[in-house]
């Protein structure tokens, strides 16, 4: 999925992001790369959500909790 991201190829990162969430729930890089490619598809809510699992599952995760404090002002 992160390589698909990387080439832009939004769509197919995202199927297989979903693959590899699916395998192992709690992926915070997974969830992380996800949020990113909601957020190039511009589905800002749903990249919300992968940000507040990330900080569910590692509250200290510092990259999570700036790009959701950036697509909260976003959102607001």
């Amino acid at each position: 999925g992160y390589c698909y991201q990387k080439m832009e190829g939004f769509q197919k990162a995202e199927m297989e992001l979903l693959k590899a969430i699916s395998l192992r729930t709690h992926y915070p890089i997974a969830l992380y790369f996800l949020a990113k490619v909601y957020y190039k598809l511009k589905n800002l809510p749903r990249a919300k959500d992968n940000l507040e699992k990330i900080l569910s599952i590692d509250p200290h995760n510092a990259k999570a909790r700036m790009n959701l404090e950036k697509l909260n002002k976003l959102l607001n």
